[in-house]
């Protein structure tokens, strides 16, 4: 995605953007019964996907339980 970015391929880029936001719509609708926020605030919905992410790679927040979690509820 960032080599699309930065070769300025943009349908890289909206391939990478669709898969992306497809995998959480799936998730919300799904699993969690409820809509996404990127229906209504994109742009935050965009960013808060990224911080997640951010989180689970940092070891933060748990994939397995919440119990593991450092983030407070």
């Amino acid at each position: 995605f960032s080599k699309a970015v930065r070769k300025k391929q943009a349908k890289y880029v909206l391939y990478g953007l669709v898969a992306g936001y497809a995998n959480a719509w799936v998730g919300h609708f799904v699993f969690e019964k409820n809509k996404p926020a990127s229906f209504k605030q994109p742009f935050y919905s965009f960013i808060s996907d990224w911080r997640m992410l951010s989180d689970v790679a940092t070891g933060r927040l748990s994939l397995i339980d919440r119990k593991h979690d450092k983030i407070p509820s």
